[in-house]
């Protein structure tokens, strides 16, 4: 068990569960309204899968330049996040804030 999370498999593991997300967001779509695919949900998917991808080199003994590139993904996606939701208006952030906590206190 210690091999497993000390090698790069664990990692290779949860990517494959983001692009399973990403998947089934894909494929879902058409059928429920509700879910979007914004922009803000795609650069934190990238965020996510870049620092992963990063562990996965580290872990993975690669050369340095690579890993550097994941990070540099990773900080360029967190960036693009920030951006939009530094442009989105405050009305909006509220909104979505607030029916995000109602979505979740109806479950």
């Amino acid at each position: 068990m210690l091999q497993f999370f000390g090698s790069s498999r664990v990692i290779d593991a949860v990517l494959a569960i983001i692009v399973l997300e990403f998947a089934l967001l894909l494929l879902i779509r058409p059928w429920r309204e509700r879910c979007r695919l914004t922009p803000d949900l795609l650069a934190h998917l990238w965020a996510a899968a870049s620092l992963l991808m990063s562990a996965h080199l580290l872990l993975a003994h690669r050369w340095g330049g690579y890993i550097a590139a994941a990070l540099l993904s990773a900080l360029l996606a967190h960036l693009v996040a920030w951006r939009l939701r530094w442009r989105m208006p405050a009305t909006l952030r509220l909104a979505t804030s607030a029916s995000r906590l109602q979505s979740l206190m109806l479950r």
